[in-house]
């Protein structure tokens, strides 16, 4: 019976000391884990933002081709749209003016049928002179 109240004492004694540990040591475990857990967050904030820093890094760097790349082009771009503008305006003034040249040409031929029409009433025995080939046609 002498083990059995030693082992039982030594048990008892055990436990008591298991739990003033716990007690006593709990809240440093605990906190210790926490520091440890804040120290993880802390590196891996730090390795979050110095990838971020590299991604900004490369970004800026192809932004920054882009706009090398886009600026000749731009520059290109509205040098065509100007010469387009000049063409347009260069096309709507012979349009004008080759309007203006069809309708004195439909006058003249009128007039040159007139002419003939009153030649060939008034001066059937006078000649008429020949007309130009490029002419001859619409008369």
């Amino acid at each position: 019976m002498t083990w059995q109240w030693l082992l039982a004492l030594v048990g008892a004694s055990g436990g008591a000391v298991g739990l003033v540990a716990l007690v006593t040591l709990g809240p440093t475990v605990r906190k210790a884990r926490a520091e440890a857990r804040r120290a993880e967050v802390d590196i891996a904030i730090t390795e979050d933002a110095a990838e971020d820093s590299h991604w900004q890094a490369i970004v800026e760097a192809q932004q920054a081709q882009v706009k090398a790349l886009m600026e000749p082009l731009e520059r290109r771009v509205t040098q065509q749209d100007q010469q387009i503008e000049r063409l347009q305006d260069r096309i709507e003034a012979l349009e004008k003016a080759l309007e203006g040249v069809r309708v004195r040409y439909a006058r003249a031929i009128d007039h040159i049928r007139d002419w003939r029409f009153w030649r060939a009433q008034h001066a059937p025995h006078i000649p008429a002179p020949t007309p130009p080939a490029e002419i001859s046609a619409d008369i």
